[in-house]
């Protein structure tokens, strides 16, 4: 007779999924002692013929298709991190142009306006935190 937990490391699975095969087709445990189920080794195996079966039928598709998942995903990233890389440097142009006119401004002595005022504050207030 086996824990939950005895037959999930057999399987190689959490012994939340065993459980849960257990609940949903109301296996009732042999015996409880000190905080633990143990099962028959006619529910034993019941439990184990179940997640065979369906790991057989599950990881067959899964190890074939992984090499394109992941060729997938690779090709993905390389195009995020393209837009990135286009991002900052549109980013790192914006903020040339900005201090260039704000260099101008000062250059002309020209007040700014409200709006830049509160750009200002609040930028402030964000490097703050």
């Amino acid at each position: 007779m086996k824990t939950i937990k005895r037959i999930a490391d057999e399987l190689g699975i959490t012994k939340q999924r065993v459980y849960r095969f257990i609940r949903k087709n109301h296996i009732i445990e042999a015996y409880h002692e000190a905080n633990a189920d143990y099962f028959s080794e006619a529910d034993e195996s019941r439990i184990k013929s179940h997640f065979m079966k369906n790991d057989r039928i599950i990881d067959a598709p899964r190890s074939e298709s992984n090499d394109t998942l992941i060729d997938m995903l690779l090709k993905q990233l390389e195009v995020k991190d393209a837009q990135i890389n286009r991002l900052s440097e549109a980013l790192r142009a914006e903020q040339m142009l900005h201090a260039e006119a704000n260099r101008l401004l000062i250059a002309k002595n020209v007040k700014p306006s409200a709006a830049d005022k509160f750009r200002g504050i609040f930028r402030k207030k964000i490097e703050e935190n």
